[in-house]
């Protein structure tokens, strides 16, 4: 197998396979296959789960396999993950969620004629605004955030109705019986005005033919008042329960089948450690089994343990990230850290107990009405922190929702085992215990200190003209001088991330800043020209300029993912 070939194997984002790679080391196992069967069935639904779980590996198999399959539904898969770019208009401009409404509308007509050519061609003919070439420069110019004046006015008014009767005349010319539409990345947590008005899209494109389905994650996805998430549509879980039976085998399936691994070159016992301190998420037992190889200490034991503490260590540094794309809810994010810890140390402590008789990783804390502290909970179940069980009542006020928390920081802290010695097989063992028949059960203000407690609230962006704090998020104008209260633009903010911060050597920042008028990551993705300007600099050719580039978009996707 080549360097190349290897690296793809590994790639833990499905959205960077070729349609042949992702088809055929695809793990073929009934868990996988229930997940298939909801999607290309009729009805909306909606694909849950934290990022990592699968979802995008989901919808483009399944597109994959009804393409040449004419006793399938005609498929359309449509990723959104480029909707941070409107971010600014809803800042700017009135007619934000008429060009986000649009954009939408023209994403799927795009995909649509990528897969249907002639279909398109011929059921759009009578239809300027359904040109595949306009519709592609509206798309470009709309997240570039153009001035909405110069913009192309007919396709600024697409309307649902031409997208479902063009949608169901090529289903009749394909001899197709019905239309699944894949919306991927649909859960637009950074924009939730944009969030709502996707669902109230989602919504109405749901007919006796097309059945919608989209991607969102277990959290913070917001859906609005107009759509009912569990009446309008059935929620798919893909993100496996650690505990479920079907676990071990999924997980032991990608290690053989995906990555092809050995016991010689990773050991069952290892293998079978990181399966379940990947919590349910395929992509970080990708990663960590690749670091695991790649790792070259003195023994398996100090292999293992520098895998656990470098996955611990970036699940509590994405999950601080938040903040970052979230400003308003940077003290929640910090307190609901505390909260996470304070689990972990109960579920550590309970289990110590019992073990290895029993585990005790489930816990149950008491329900709030307090928004803040639900969303606070929110966050760490976005997060994958914390897997979310069905709520459990035992009488009045003693309603419980239950929780498990991450096994791999479980794990880094000798939860499941007793004593000072390494053994996978006796954490294995109490991993694999059964759980205590009751959880353990808590208030949050036995977690939390009193000050902690103080500290969930919103973090709101003061008053530009006075400086004067907001007394509320839902507030537009500044209480003591009056003045329009703007919203600081999570869009923005990422295109000011410093050069300084690029995943780049120290002499090429050093040369771009000093020989370039690029000190920015939005100068590189935002500009006409970027390989131009980067070539300026000294030892920057075409491929160096084009590696750069390509880095400066990973952050910039990274960020908004």
């Amino acid at each position: 197998m080549t360097e190349e070939d290897d690296a793809t194997k590994y790639a833990e984002r499905a959205d960077f396979l070729e349609g042949d790679e992702l088809y055929g080391w695809t793990v073929d196992h009934e868990y996988f296959r229930s997940i298939q069967r909801k999607i290309i069935q009729s009805g909306a639904k909606l694909l849950v789960g934290p990022r990592g779980s699968g979802k995008t590996h989901h919808f483009r198999y399944a597109h994959l396999s009804c393409k040449d399959n004419k006793s399938g539904p005609l498929t359309v898969y449509v990723s959104f993950t480029r909707y941070y770019n409107l971010e600014p208009y809803l800042r700017d401009s009135r007619e934000a969620l008429q060009i986000f409404h649009s954009w939408v509308l023209a994403k799927i007509l795009i995909a649509v004629h990528e897969d249907f050519p002639d279909s398109y061609l011929t059921a759009s003919e009578d239809q300027p605004a359904l040109n595949p070439g306009s519709l592609r420069e509206f798309i470009a110019e709309a997240e570039r955030g153009a001035d909405p004046s110069v913009m192309n006015k007919a396709h600024r008014s697409l309307s649902i109705s031409q997208v479902t009767a063009l949608l169901e005349t090529i289903m009749v010319n394909q001899r197709r019986r019905r239309v699944v539409l894949m919306l991927d990345d649909a859960a637009l947590v950074l924009t939730p005005e944009y969030m709502v008005e996707f669902f109230d899209i989602f919504r109405s494109l749901k007919t006796l033919k097309i059945s919608p389905k989209a991607s969102v994650y277990p959290g913070t996805t917001e859906y609005g008042p107009r759509f009912h998430a569990d009446h309008d549509a059935e929620k798919v879980q893909a993100w496996l329960n650690v505990n479920d039976e079907k676990y071990g085998v999924f997980m032991e399936r990608i290690a053989r089948d995906r990555l092809g691994l050995t016991g010689d070159l990773l050991g069952a016992d290892v293998s079978k450690l990181l399966a379940y301190a990947a919590f349910g998420i395929p992509r970080a037992f990708i990663t960590m089994c690749r670091q695991f190889i790649d790792e070259q200490s003195q023994s398996v034991q100090q292999q293992f343990n520098k895998v656990i503490n470098g996955h611990v260590g970036f699940r509590k540094s994405e999950y601080f990230s938040l903040a970052d794309k979230t400003p308003q809810y940077r003290d929640i994010i910090r307190v609901g850290w505390d909260v996470f810890e304070g689990m972990v140390e109960e579920a550590k402590r309970h289990t110590e107990e019992s073990i290895p008789e029993r585990k005790a990783t489930i816990i149950g804390l008491v329900k709030n009405d307090d928004q803040k502290r639900e969303r606070m909970i929110r966050f760490l179940v976005e997060a994958g922190l914390l897997y979310e069980l069905p709520p459990v009542s035992h009488g009045p006020d003693r309603d419980y929702g239950r929780f498990m928390p991450h096994y791999g920081f479980l794990i880094d802290r000798r939860a499941f085992v007793k004593g000072r010695g390494w053994s996978p097989a006796k954490i294995i063992s109490g991993i694999e215990a059964p759980e205590k028949k009751h959880p353990i059960r808590r208030k949050m203000e036995s977690i939390l200190d009193a000050d902690a407690l103080r500290r969930i609230e919103l973090n709101l962006p003061a008053c530009k003209d006075c400086g004067t704090e907001r007394i509320s998020d839902h507030q537009s104008y500044c209480h003591n001088c009056g003045a329009r209260l703007i919203d600081p633009s999570i869009f923005e903010e990422c295109m000011k991330i410093p050069v300084d911060e690029l995943p780049i050597t120290e002499k090429q920042k050093e040369r771009i800043k000093s020989q370039t008028d690029i000190r920015t990551l939005g100068d590189i993705v935002s500009s006409a020209d970027p390989a131009s300007e980067l070539r300026k600099a000294r030892h920057i050719g075409e491929k160096r300029a084009n590696k750069i580039y390509r880095l400066a978009k990973s952050v910039e996707e990274e960020f908004f993912s």
